[in-house]
């Protein structure tokens, strides 16, 4: 990771992440702990300037979407706070897709997804959301 992609990395933890992580566990209902590989989420395959961006809306749009849509009433809020210990977010470069980026299992949602179709938050929402209804 180069000096550019540092600042973008440090600028978007300092500026924009205690923001998107309030958001976060309020739509939760519970302080949520996020683990972000940001080696991975800065591999280049974006331009620096477009990080903030990119990364608010593939990975935390759709999270915060589809956490306040399962926690929509009292079952959903205890299904997830009995079962969801923690969220990894990175960028393997291996999904694209919607339906394919969020998987559940032994309590870690991992949600990982390329840079790429950024503008498709409502199809990583639904995949999200449907991810949660099946693992809770």
């Amino acid at each position: 990771m180069g000096l550019a992609e540092r600042r973008a990395v440090k600028h978007f933890q300092d500026e924009l992440l205690p923001g998107l992580q309030r958001r976060v566990n309020e739509a939760a209902g519970f302080e949520l702990p996020i683990e972000i590989d940001w080696d991975s989420l800065s591999n280049g395959s974006v331009s620096p300037d477009y990080y903030a961006e990119s990364w608010q809306q593939v990975y935390f749009e759709p999270l915060i979407a589809g956490l306040r849509d399962v926690a929509r009433d009292e079952l959903g809020r205890e299904a997830l706070q009995q079962h969801l210990k923690r969220v990894v977010i990175q960028n393997s470069d291996q999904f694209y897709s919607g339906s394919s980026w969020s998987s559940f299992e032994g309590g870690t949602l991992r949600l990982d997804h390329q840079l790429a179709n950024v503008d498709d938050v409502a199809a990583r929402t639904e995949g999200l959301i449907d991810t949660l209804d099946k693992a809770l």
